[in-house]
């Protein structure tokens, strides 16, 4: 009798319980919200990483470096910084940046 009932039920409870698990990573504030997905891809549309050459009178050849700029084309500071040595730095930049209005958003 136990077998035909977990045959004829497990995906159901499967479904319930994975459910049940994704409520409480959301309720704990860990799972993303789909809404929150959109607002992130929002917020991160508003700005643009491009690579800028900066000639420097104590250096030889030019340097590339990445930065980022606002709807506006403004450029924008982040930790003290308006230009990052590599790609990468100026993705975290980004990520913080939008992350912290994000959450600015919430209040």
């Amino acid at each position: 009798m136990t077998d035909a009932f977990m045959q004829n039920h497990q995906s159901a409870l499967d479904s319930f319980m994975e459910d049940k698990a994704i409520q409480d990573l959301e309720d704990a504030g860990i799972y993303p919200d789909p809404d929150n997905d959109a607002i992130l891809e929002n917020l991160y549309e508003k700005y643009e990483i491009s690579q800028s050459i900066i000639k420097d009178e104590d250096t030889v050849y030019p340097q590339i470096r990445y930065v980022i700029r606002d709807e506006d084309g403004e450029l924008v500071r982040h930790n003290n910084m308006t230009f990052f040595p590599t790609k990468e730095d100026a993705d975290k930049a980004l990520a913080e940046i939008v992350y912290k209005r994000f959450e600015e958003a919430a209040q």
